[in-house]
């Protein structure tokens, strides 16, 4: 769409990071060819960052092989305020370096190295959305609707509207007897 109204005149660039890692570490410039394309890259590490691709095992993923995004750079936080055993997880030793300080941010998405050097993002691992900007831990949204009396089961999911804009589905069980009149209120 933006090709279509802009053509060449503005630049789309496509970029990707994680809040943990001040956001834009890789970036790609969308370009009139890659319409074509069945998604967009989200490209190559900017000046100062370093992405690595892991399996599950540890080891490096050849290109074209999917893995864990893993991403260095010295420009992140210095962790989760007061979840010290979630900064461990998250923030792990750079498996290609003997210096204990030197710390990588395992994201917990999906990524494929592409032929051409450029980095496909490919989702989550675990149940987090993105809504405007604001991340979602589905399962945390599931927890609060299941302590809920009325509530038996839940699965909540994004979904799009027609003009692309992501929701909240929440599908429930109700337990027996119960309408969803409680629950609303």
């Amino acid at each position: 769409r933006w090709i279509e109204i802009f053509g060449d005149r503005i630049k789309l660039i496509n970029i990707y990071g994680t809040t943990e890692t001040s956001v834009a570490k890789v970036a790609y410039e969308v370009r009139r060819e890659d319409v074509e394309r069945p998604t967009v890259p989200v490209g190559k590490p900017i000046k100062g960052a370093a992405v690595m691709l892991m399996d599950a095992a540890g080891k490096p993923c050849r290109p074209g092989t999917v893995g864990e995004i893993y991403i260095r750079t010295p420009y992140r936080s210095f962790g989760y305020y007061g979840d010290p055993e979630l900064t461990s997880n998250v923030f792990v030793q750079n498996p290609f370096s003997q210096d204990p300080n030197d710390l990588v941010h395992k994201t917990g998405d999906y990524g494929r190295l592409l032929e051409d050097g450029n980095l496909e993002y490919l989702g989550r691992r675990d149940q987090q959305v993105q809504i405007r900007g604001v991340r979602i831990e589905l399962g945390e949204i599931e927890n609060l609707l299941r302590a809920h009396d009325a509530v038996a089961d839940v699965a909540v999911v994004d979904r799009k509207d027609p003009e692309g804009n992501k929701f909240l589905v929440a599908y429930l069980t109700l337990t027996n007897g119960t309408g969803s009149n409680p629950l609303r209120e």
